[in-house]
């Protein structure tokens, strides 16, 4: 089989191929490097699977950075360096979907040679190049399965198998599988490829493998579109089309190009910073893949995605430090009183764990529950002690009503012996508060009245507590939503849901004003 395969030429059209691609890349290389992989972008990627890396053989640019990504089962350690320098990297043990990059920079240029340190058999070479200015001339892989790409291919007694173009040279190629004599057809968007001379239809020149061929245009049957139809020898491998105008911009070639670029920026600068963007990554190489196979508008959405989900790492990592650093002050200032909070110390310490390997979603939330947890501890302090100066402040009240409830007897019984009607009964309040009734219909003084729903309902939130002091210092203890709102600088929403939970709470009403709410206490 292989006898006939070179006996017969197949050989030559694939190595025309990689010769063209070599020559149109931006790096020169001897022959032996042409068998390599080359990555022109910022950031390279290496898979380390069980069998190998790949690409084994990779060349980048100086100034790139190389992330090999481990998407084994098992778990890696890669080394390696220059001959003078062979420990120059070392990724440490790679677990199973982590990574390890390494940025060839400084005028680092030449051969790097590295190894899986726990598999003898498992080597790979980097060559880093240095950079230079581009040549234009690039090749671009069409998917011509696309039925949006813009080409049409039919093929009697064959295959196709693939398409590129070469928008500098207004070339397009086929790349055939024809065991026998048979007819192609192709039909061409005009805004992909065309030739025109003044305004009117020119011919094509076309080939077949390298050599000019003749082809029968057929009428065009819409008219953005040209068809010509060829026919074609056994065993012929390309047949090429050279027009006078091209432009990939209906590929989505260009796009795709500027959001796999700023896809890249974005992941290397969030990475730099170091945030854990390894999902970001896989998407950015399922990009790059799709790329490479002429997916441009798949690409596109797979690098948009990519750098989406990299901000997104971003700003939940963010979120998720500021949120460490509130529950540490918590926790400290918790013990500050003399309260143990092992467990919110506890679940901390699991939130730095998660933020490490990533996992911020997980170390925002695991943040907030160790804040939570803290503070818990401090207001069931508070509580106790409210409770307790409740109870002493009520003894207090006791002892003074009882005394001068004796005394209002004995002033009862003067009056009766001299026939004098009695006053109206009162209390006297310290600090002149105005007495509330409470719904056994007994009066007491404001603060005492709070201290007794406070004591009774001690999962009222301080802020809750300080709204309802608020209505029920005001006139016949009523206030409007929006004076409590500017009172306390609460949001529409917010306060809404702070009188929502007092009225659940019976401690006030809501009532409807014009277009207003009016809160009012119902301690009065």
């Amino acid at each position: 089989m292989q006898t006939k395969f070179l006996r017969q030429g197949y050989w030559l059209p694939p190595l025309v191929v990689l010769f063209f691609l070599a020559g149109s890349s931006p790096l020169t290389f001897a022959q032996e490097t042409q068998r390599a992989e080359t990555c022109n972008a910022d950031i390279c990627y290496i898979k380390v699977t069980d069998d190998g890396f790949s690409p084994e053989r990779l060349v980048v640019r100086d100034g790139s950075t190389v992330v090999w990504k481990n998407v084994d089962s098992s778990a890696h350690m890669i080394a390696g360096g220059p001959a003078e320098n062979p420990a120059l990297f070392n990724s440490s043990l790679l677990s199973s979907g982590r990574d390890y990059a390494f940025v060839f920079n400084g005028g680092m240029t030449g051969e790097f040679r590295y190894f899986d340190q726990g598999r003898n058999n498992m080597a790979g070479e980097i060559v880093v190049a240095p950079r230079v200015l581009e040549n234009p001339v690039k090749q671009v892989n069409i998917d011509f399965a696309d039925p949006s790409s813009g080409i049409k291919i039919a093929m009697a007694q064959g295959d196709v198998t693939a398409a590129a173009a070469v928008p500098q040279l207004h070339k397009l190629t086929v790349w055939l599988d024809a065991p026998e004599h048979g007819m192609l057809k192709m039909t061409f968007d005009r805004r992909l490829l065309d030739s025109q001379v003044m305004g009117k239809d020119a011919p094509f020149e076309v080939l077949v493998d390298g050599k000019s061929a003749g082809y029968k245009e057929m009428p065009a049957t819409a008219a953005t579109q040209r068809t010509l139809v060829l026919p074609v020898e056994e065993g012929a491998k390309s047949v090429t089309v050279v027009g006078r105008q091209m432009s990939v911009d209906l590929l989505g070639y260009g796009e795709a190009q500027v959001a796999l670029d700023r896809a890249e920026k974005a992941i290397a600068e969030f990475r730099g910073n170091g945030i854990v963007v390894a999902d970001a990554e896989g998407l950015l190489l399922n990009a790059l893949d799709a790329f490479a196979a002429g997916k441009y508008r798949f690409a596109t959405s797979l690098a948009n995605e990519a750098t989406d989900l990299a901000s997104s790492a971003n700003r939940t990592a963010q979120a998720a430090i500021q949120a460490m650093n509130i529950a540490e002050v918590s926790i400290n200032a918790t013990k500050t009183l003399g309260i143990n909070v092992p467990e919110a110390e506890e679940m901390l310490h699991r939130t730095k764990e998660m933020y490490v390997y990533g996992g911020y979603d997980d170390a925002l939330s695991m943040a907030v529950q160790a804040k939570m947890a803290a503070t818990d501890s401090t207001d069931q302090l508070y509580t106790a002690a409210g409770i307790a100066g409740v109870s002493a402040g009520w003894a207090v009240v006791y002892l003074r009503l009882r005394h001068k409830g004796i005394a209002r007897a004995a002033a009862a019984e003067v009056r009766k012996k001299e026939k004098v009607a009695p006053p109206p009964p009162a209390i006297e309040v310290e600090g002149g508060s105005a007495p509330v009734e409470m719904q056994d219909g007994g009066l007491v003084s404001q603060a005492v009245a709070l201290d007794l729903v406070f004591a009774e309902k001690p999962h009222i939130r301080r802020g809750d507590r300080d709204v309802l002091r608020y209505v029920m210092g005001q006139d016949n203890g009523e206030a409007l939503l929006a004076d409590i709102r500017n009172r306390f600088l609460l949001p529409k929403s917010s306060a809404w849901r702070l009188v929502k939970r007092l009225e659940r709470e019976e401690l006030v009403e809501i009532i409807k004003f014009g277009n207003q709410n009016l809160i009012r206490c119902r301690l009065r």
